[in-house]
């Protein structure tokens, strides 16, 4: 197999389409209700004299049931979309820093070093504030605080995956109890569908052109009625069933094939329970992901390959519109993946941890454990059109993330959080990490992908409740 190349996104211009795609129907979509929410968030804390805050990771479930660990990073990117929601929400002038609140960058990367720490129970509240967050930016002198409270997010995707329900808690160190902050209701878009771990494909609805908001729409409504029907193949069936729908199935109508490989022996996907499974990797087994082209098709497409919500390449936590693309050549029939790549000429080998190591990462507020993904793009050309400053601040609040520094002021963060959107260029149980690193040169090259991806979709291979 050559190597592959890879393509790091031109992300101002997927960004800049996209919210024009969508500009008609910005008013009802997830970034512009946390815009609006955000600020009375806001306005209240400031009324009960709180001065520090944090989002912790959300709840999440489809339809009806029990709350997963995880659904996919939906879980993770509503606590982190809301986190940006917040700080666009706070004066940035020097003259307003009485009216700010500060924001805690990354609360759940805490929480979940924390033993014991969780919002379900008095004690568990408790010990959510016996650590240390780092700030967003530096408030009242400070740089890490323990915060005054922290946000509790549940989210419910309805069954038809139409639209999600939203609602938020707060919960204050003071008296460590959990009090309603908001609600809202956000019809869910195809970013919300690749969030939350649903497959599916979406080939043949939209065969290039421009993308107008009716486009959009259509393409949006198909890829919900597709994912509908892949969860409904084999949803409620415990047993492994048959699979004709699910992007993965080898009758699936997906443009490429995803290969798990185990000490070089193909793994064989399980269709239940609306999901893809794969066994658990034994600890010290070789793991290798291989995309393939399902036929003569030479279409040149760019593929995200994710294992425990990471970026195969760099190991990015970024949303979909702004990763870095492996590229499938016309003239490339297979390629394969061996670890997380961390430069163009090297890569962390992937590994998986013994069944104590595992249990060390099950955190009820770490990220998308045990799950793999696959989201395939083709090519399209686009026009750039300026957008205006409140379509800027949704795309921050769509594509960014808080930066792993402290800033010294809210109006430097902002700075920065613009700059970084315009460089976005039981059984044995095994979770799949880094390992050691190893030469592996790639070559990088140009690419803008479609605003919608031809196909979808996940498989999950650790479970950690069972």
């Amino acid at each position: 197999m050559r190597t592959p190349r890879f393509v790091s996104l031109l992300v101002f211009t997927v960004v800049l389409n996209s919210l024009l795609a969508r500009s008609a129907q910005a008013d009802s979509q997830l970034e512009a209700k946390y815009q609006t929410t955000a600020k009375q968030i806001v306005e209240e804390l400031r009324s009960k004299n709180v001065k520090t805050t944090g989002v912790l990771k959300f709840s999440v479930r489809i339809g009806a049931g029990a709350f997963p660990r995880n659904v996919g990073s939906l879980n993770t990117r509503l606590a982190e979309k809301l986190e940006l929601a917040l700080v666009m929400a706070n004066p940035a002038r020097q003259a307003d820093v009485e009216k700010q609140v500060g924001i805690v960058r990354g609360a759940s990367d805490v929480a979940a070093t924390i033993d014991g720490a969780t919002h379900l129970s008095p004690d568990g509240r408790m010990l959510l504030f016996s650590k240390s967050y780092p700030l967003a930016w530096r408030h009242l002198g400070q740089t890490t605080v323990v915060p005054d409270s922290l946000i509790v997010g549940v989210a419910q995707v309805k069954a038809d995956l139409a639209s999600m329900d939203i609602e938020m808690l707060l919960l204050t160190k003071s008296d460590l109890k959990l009090s309603p902050l908001a609600k809202l209701t956000v019809p869910t878009d195809l970013e919300d569908l690749m969030d939350s771990g649903e497959s599916f494909t979406t080939r043949g609805i939209f065969d290039g052109g421009s993308v107008d908001e009716g486009t959009t729409e259509k393409i949006e409504t198909a890829a919900k009625e597709e994912a509908i029907l892949v969860r409904a193949e084999t949803l409620d069936k415990s047993e492994p069933q048959t699979s004709t729908k699910h992007p993965l199935s080898p009758a699936g109508s997906s443009p490429v094939k995803f290969e798990i490989w185990y000490d070089n022996k193909l793994q064989d996907y399980e269709f239940r329970d609306g999901a893809a499974f794969l066994p658990e990797p034994r600890e010290g087994q070789d793991v290798i992901l291989v995309v393939r082209r399902k036929n003569s098709d030479t279409t040149r497409y760019g593929v995200l390959v994710r294992v425990n919500g990471e970026n195969t390449l760099y190991r990015e936590k970024t949303p979909d519109a702004q990763a870095s693309l492996w590229i499938l050549e016309p003239d490339l029939e297979a390629f394969s993946i061996r670890g997380f790549q961390i430069t163009t000429d090297e890569r962390e080998k992937f590994r998986v941890l013994s069944d104590a190591d595992s249990e060390k990462r099950k955190f009820d507020y770490g990220r998308d454990t045990g799950l793999i993904s696959i989201t395939v793009f083709d090519e399209q050309e686009r026009v750039i059109v300026p957008p205006s400053d409140d379509e800027l601040d949704l795309a921050i609040q769509s594509q960014s993330r808080l930066p792993d520094e402290t800033k010294e002021t809210r109006g430097q963060l902002g700075t920065s959080l613009f700059d970084q959107l315009l460089a976005q260029n039981d059984t044995t149980r095994g979770l799949i990490v880094e390992g050691h690193k190893e030469g592996a040169e790639i070559e990088t090259v140009k690419f803008t992908p479609n605003l919608t991806p031809v196909m979808s979709a996940s498989v999950r291979y650790y479970k950690a409740d069972r």
